[in-house]
């Protein structure tokens, strides 16, 4: 009977140690991004109306437009 108690607590131990592991190898790998950076957050350019992430806009007196103004003169014609 101690010697099966004592490969329980055994192999609790190790189970715990591995999980530790696999949770702390999950946080540094540094997979999901910024909340600034996420792209669910669109906004529509005053001067052509494409949506592009709000990241890649400029704020223009209160308005978003897209940053290369070129690309945006040509979406709109």
């Amino acid at each position: 009977m101690g010697r099966i108690l004592l490969f329980i607590i055994i192999a609790f131990i190790i189970w715990m140690m591995v999980r530790g592991l696999f949770k702390s190898r999950g946080k540094s790998g540094g997979t999901e991004l910024p909340r600034e950076t996420k792209s669910d957050d669109m906004v529509a350019c005053r001067v052509c109306g494409v949506h592009i992430p709000k990241a890649e806009a400029l704020l223009d007196n209160g308005t978003y437009r897209c940053r290369d103004e070129d690309a945006c003169i040509h979406r709109k014609t």
